[in-house]
């Protein structure tokens, strides 16, 4: 009985460590959502290649290594900007958040 709770137990971390966490995509879906057309155009000119990124990776732990790795190739930022999504507060749909 003791080792089928080990084998249950064993099998529900594998499981959480199986699932990827995707805040980043999911923050800057909301974010997009809140804005303008104009407003969109321009948020999208700002980050650049780290749309394509989100859209092209399977979790955020992918995008922010693909991010540094731009980053270390183009001399850009997307990284601080992938960052900048993970403490996005999708409560209030701001980046500085209050609550």
């Amino acid at each position: 009985m003791i080792r089928l709770a080990g084998v249950f137990y064993s099998c529900l971390v594998m499981k959480a460590a199986k699932r990827k966490r995707k805040k980043i995509a999911f923050s800057y879906n909301d974010y997009l959502s809140t804005l303008t057309a104009e407003e969109k155009g321009q948020y999208r000119k700002e980050i650049g290649a780290l749309e394509e990124i989100i859209y092209s990776s399977g979790d955020d732990e992918e995008i922010m290594r693909r991010a540094r790795d731009f980053d270390s190739e183009h001399g850009t930022d997307t990284f601080g900007q992938a960052v900048n999504l993970i403490s996005y507060c999708i409560a209030c749909h701001k980046f500085d958040c209050n609550c």
